[in-house]
């Protein structure tokens, strides 16, 4: 029993761990933390894992120390095991790295370096120095 307490504690502590460093970098202050997001080039790896790897795997983390959690009641273990069901579907979608990665995911600050990538992107074609 008490083996099982200190896992769940520790699977949850390592999930807010997690969640709050994702936190921290799309919030992106200080400035330090925007390293993920480069005005120059797309980095889409790094994007795709501050925006959803690290989350899920911070979210998973919660759901399994629910699942873990050493109580008499079921109800923490359901709602871990449909918290995984739901994680599935962005995950799958994490996984899928050919799929864009939608705009509403991305803070205001990292918003506004998209559309300057994408404006100076423009400008490239518009002289023939770009594909």
């Amino acid at each position: 029993m008490l083996e099982r307490a200190g896992i769940s504690a520790v699977l949850a502590l390592l999930g807010l761990v997690l969640l709050l460093a994702a936190a921290a970098l799309r919030g992106g202050t200080p400035s330090a933390l925007r390293f993920w997001m480069d005005p120059w080039y797309e980095n889409w790896q790094a994007e795709r894992v501050v925006l959803l790897g690290i989350p899920l795997a911070g979210a998973a983390l919660l759901c399994a120390a629910a699942i873990a959690a050493p109580v008499e009641s079921s109800v923490p273990r359901l709602l871990g095991i449909g918290g995984l069901v739901v994680l599935c579907v962005p995950g799958l979608y994490f996984l899928l790295a050919f799929l864009p990665l939608p705009g509403f995911l991305y803070p205001r600050w990292a918003r506004l370096i998209r559309a300057g990538r994408a404006q100076r992107l423009q400008m490239l074609r518009g002289r023939g120095l770009h594909r």
